[in-house]
């Protein structure tokens, strides 16, 4: 799937996946179901989507999955100053999973960690 164009541009892919979450469930994303979730639970949703999308693409995949690592990771520890709610834990959730299922494929198969580095 080619949301981002190359080279390699974090704000036109970040833009991309939101957009694309969004435009898929406006409902959840616009608060029309509850409160609207948490800019951190979207943009995790956001990269677990992405993880997807990019799977077979090593180059945009890793650093999607880091980033998402990494929200998932702020969430954990702070995620108490952030007044989530329900949706935001729906959706933190779904992508915790999203990344522990690749996560475990990739330590799978060694190789698949390393990317394009070609070592």
């Amino acid at each position: 799937m080619e949301y981002c164009p190359r080279p390699f541009n974090p704000d036109k892919l970040s833009s991309a996946l939101v957009a694309k979450v969004w435009d898929h469930k406006p409902d959840i994303f616009d608060g029309k179901l509850g409160k609207a979730p948490h800019k951190m639970s979207v943009a995790a949703i956001a990269l677990a989507s992405g993880l997807y999308d990019y799977d077979h693409d090593e180059d945009m995949r890793l650093p999607i999955q880091l980033a998402l690592g990494t929200v998932l990771t702020e969430v954990i520890n702070n995620g108490r100053f952030y007044n989530l709610g329900s949706a935001d834990h729906y959706l933190l959730e779904l992508a915790d999973k999203a990344c522990g299922e690749v996560a475990k494929r990739d330590l799978a198969d060694p190789t698949a960690a390393l990317g394009s580095l070609a070592l």
